[in-house]
């Protein structure tokens, strides 16, 4: 008896097609017994299996829209679109593209396409092409004041390549022109903000640890710590009380200061060139003049109205800017106080004009404060002094005499005494013998000596980009600005920095 057409499905999908199939295929067989037993039997454990594992799917949730690597899935995949607050970012399907600040705790939760911590090459690629376009839709619509649409068929399509790495769902997101970018936060360049980490990291702003603050606060300080004592067991009824320790306490304030840079572009420059230019030479030209910036005013800076180094508007440091700051009171020297003259007020700078590795010992000894850790302490000379006075010295190691275990830090060239030397052009050779520079006397050095747990960036933002039509000039300028400071937890007073001058 054959099967009537009607008795079959035409698809096997769920668990009650299965069964009209299997049914079918069993009153066949019935109708139909002899050789084929065998292959009819078998084919009945195949339909058996196929419809198990229907009802085995029935009872499982759904998967994903999108299935990637653990890392994206558990920062930027949501369960469903129930499950999300009423401000959790912007989503494409279930995936948060961008952050939000989390309005019980305070912090920000970046999504997919603003988080400096990319998760994968792919990742960082895909945030790159979004920063290029919406720069280049920046510039180009400054001096149209929104009047019409900025086309980007270029920077489009580099953002659609990266985004092919992705799920359906990011793909859809960008694959029309022009979706997408509205609802990104725009003072968010993640792209941006991973390469001056990345020049930070190779240099002397990378050697002390960040920490994020809302605004401007005062922080306790601490002249000495409590006395620790030992705790006897209770014997009778009164046993004996921990003694008390009284701490010298104070507080200082931590003052947030924005550092800027301005690049100006000219107004034909076509949408292919940007390309270039925005990765090869806009991008680490800004990135490294912010993070110079940065090293120059830990070593240098001094907040007192007259700045200390007389000559400060003549001073380009070892000829690294275009033309010297102008010392004016915008001169990012006067941002925070410098590691040299912090030296100075704290009464904790000398003469070393005769130098030895007693000498340098003696140096590292003058340092007060807490310690974490044998790398705690570092020394910062320029690339001559510490060839010139360190070098020589019999108790210098250097790098390749380590060993496979040792952790070398950034800039590190040796290690004196197990202080690591560390190297920076902003501790100039163009001093004079009383280790200032006055533009007079310009033939002297020095190193410093300091306790690194005891200074901390204090950051509120990344780096921000502006775009401002100047019509006058037909040219946009592009200005960069980062918000931070640079501090100690340590009073003003506190010996946790020396200063070596006269070398």
């Amino acid at each position: 008896m054959p099967i009537e057409d009607e008795d079959l499905p035409t698809e096997v999908n769920t668990p009650e097609e299965a069964r009209r199939a299997l049914n079918g295929i069993l009153a066949y067989i019935r109708a139909n017994p002899g050789d084929e037993h065998s292959r009819n039997r078998a084919l009945i454990n195949d339909n058996q299996a196929a419809l198990r594992l229907l009802q085995e799917e029935r009872r499982q949730p759904a998967a994903p829209a999108y299935e990637g690597d653990r890392a994206f899935q558990t920062r930027y995949v949501a369960p469903d679109a129930e499950a999300r607050g009423p401000r959790e970012g912007a989503f494409a399907g279930n995936v948060r593209m961008a952050g939000y600040n989390d309005a019980r705790s305070g912090v920000y939760v970046p999504g997919l396409l603003d988080d400096v911590d990319a998760t994968s090459p792919e990742h960082a690629e895909l945030q790159r092409a979004f920063d290029n376009r919406r720069i280049y839709r920046m510039i180009k619509g400054a001096s149209h004041q929104g009047q019409r649409v900025v086309q980007s068929p270029h920077f489009d399509a580099e953002v659609q390549r990266a985004a092919d790495a992705f799920g359906p769902e990011v793909r859809a997101w960008v694959d029309t022109n022009g979706t997408g970018g509205e609802f990104l936060p725009t003072d968010t360049l993640p792209s941006w903000e991973r390469e001056i980490q990345l020049q930070r990291a190779h240099r002397v702003p990378g050697l002390f640890g960040s920490v994020q603050i809302p605004r401007d606060i005062a922080i306790p300080t601490m002249s000495g710590a409590p006395i620790p004592y030992q705790v006897s067991g209770a014997v009778d009824d009164d046993p004996a009380q921990i003694p008390a320790s009284s701490i010298g306490t104070g507080s200082q304030s931590i003052v947030l200061a924005t550092l800027g840079a301005r690049v100006v572009v000219d107004r034909n420059a076509a949408e292919e060139a940007l390309i270039a230019v925005m990765d090869s030479l806009i991008r680490p030209a800004v990135a490294g003049s912010m993070v110079a910036g940065e090293e120059d005013c830990v070593i240098n800076g001094d907040t007192t109205a007259s700045h200390r180094d007389t000559g400060l508007a003549s001073w380009n440091p070892d000829n690294y800017y275009k033309a010297a700051p102008g010392g004016g009171t915008n001169d990012h020297r006067r941002t925070w106080m410098g590691l040299r003259h912090r030296a100075t007020d704290a009464t904790n700078s000398t003469d070393r004009s005769t130098f030895s590795f007693t000498t340098f010992m003696t140096d590292r000894a003058s340092l007060a404060g807490g310690q974490q850790g044998q790398q705690d302490i570092i020394a910062i000379g320029n690339a001559t002094g510490l060839v010139v006075n360190h070098g020589t010295l019999d108790e210098v190691v250097t790098v390749d005499k380590y060993g496979p275990g040792a952790v070398v830090l950034s800039g590190e060239v040796s290690r004196l005494g197990g202080v690591p030397l560390i190297e920076s052009q902003f501790m100039t050779g163009d001093l004079n013998a009383s280790g200032v520079f006055d533009n007079v006397t310009k033939t002297k050095t020095g190193y410093l000596t300091l306790k690194r747990s005891r200074f901390m960036w204090f950051r509120r933002r990344g780096i921000t980009l502006e775009v401002v039509w100047d019509a006058t000039r037909q040219v946009w300028h592009l200005v960069a600005t980062m918000r931070g400071t640079f501090g100690s937890f340590d009073s003003s007073t506190t010996k946790n920095v020396h200063f070596a001058y006269n070398q």
